[in-house]
């Protein structure tokens, strides 16, 4: 190699931009889903997808760290847990991966996703075109709803194993979550 060459490719790398080095944040996983999965009831991709994350990277790689969205329902002017179809699909999903309430995205701050899902968990009713955002109309007792949450925990952690402290902390933080979305819906007033 000449000497001319070794020169222009060290002009080279010295002209390129450095990139700035920061934390970047969690990746997120985003699920699609198809308006004929839901249809047929077809789980199978979204199973595969979490389950290979779960298998490369463990269970706290999909803890509160996936994001859906229901494609081809735009047009539809129902909520989402009025749709019976999405609400089949999401209770089979559920059977097939009890991670799911877990693992899908929310907050105390930012809960529209995990709120659409407990909705079409419930027996909600839309009340004022509001539905799952607010879960204003549920119908089912608080008591009712605790239990639901407590044996999504318990399904959970018996496919991980209470021994993954950490699991079973982040586990305790989205039960606590989940249960103040749904209180919050059912204390709501009623119009």
């Amino acid at each position: 190699m000449s000497i001319n060459s070794k020169r222009k490719r060290e002009r080279k790398r010295q002209r390129k931009p450095q990139a700035e080095t920061y934390s970047a944040p969690k990746r997120l996983l985003v699920v699609k889903i198809s308006h004929q999965e839901i249809n047929s009831t077809n789980v199978g991709c979204v199973v595969k997808s979490i389950s290979a994350i779960i298998s490369q990277k463990g269970h706290k790689a999909v803890l509160n760290n996936v994001l859906y969205a229901c494609d081809g329902y735009d047009d539809d002017p129902r909520e989402i847990c009025e749709i019976p179809e999405i609400r089949h699909f999401f209770s089979t999903l559920l059977t097939c991966l009890p991670i799911l309430p877990f693992a899908i995205r929310g907050s105390q701050h930012d809960s529209d996703l995990l709120r659409a899902f407990m909705a079409t968990q419930l027996d909600v009713s839309v009340i004022s075109g509001v539905g799952s955002k607010s879960l204003a109309g549920v119908r089912d007792t608080p008591e009712c709803i605790a239990l639901m949450i407590a044996k999504w925990s318990q399904d959970y952690l018996a496919t991980v194993g209470q021994s993954d402290h950490a699991v079973a902390k982040l586990i305790a933080q989205r039960t606590s979550l989940l249960s103040s979305i749904c209180q919050q819906g059912v204390s709501q007033p009623q119009p």
